[in-house]
């Protein structure tokens, strides 16, 4: 445990966590980006900063972006594919949450768009509430 704090809170430490990380090559961390899609807690903002202090701003970045996009479109597609019509009924149910969904609808790519540039907003839950509106695939990738 006390390895791992040093790791952590060191410069030592982190510059030997930056190399072994850039050792791994760059699947190591697409995964890490494509998996905090369908596991939000995992901290998105020290996974990119590796990648970028490994693999350059660039790569880094470009590393992150795509693995970002390909995750939260596959967690958009499994929940809308999956999850959609049992949600549906429920919703049905609700008032209150039909007619946020409605209102997702009709607003589409631009309350999509604008719930996303918002920094604190979590993206998996947008993925999911989007998943379980109308807009269509396209729009939403």
């Amino acid at each position: 445990m006390n390895e791992l704090i040093e790791l952590l809170t060191t410069e030592q430490g982190i510059e030997t966590l930056f190399q072994k990380f850039e050792d791994l090559g760059f699947i190591v961390g697409f995964l890490l980006v494509f998996i905090e899609a369908f596991l939000p807690f995992l901290p998105l903002v020290v996974i990119v900063i590796l990648n970028i202090n490994s693999y350059g701003i660039i790569v880094g970045f470009l590393v992150s972006y795509t693995a970002s996009v390909a995750g939260s479109y596959l967690v958009f597609l499994i929940v809308r594919n999956l999850f959609r019509h049992p949600a549906q009924r429920y919703i049905e149910k609700h008032d209150k949450l039909n007619k946020m969904l409605k209102f997702i609808d009709e607003r589409g790519f631009t309350f999509l768009f604008i719930l996303l540039s918002l920094p604190f907003t979590p993206s998996s839950v947008v993925n999911v509430i989007t998943a379980l509106s109308n807009i269509r695939r396209h729009v939403y990738l």
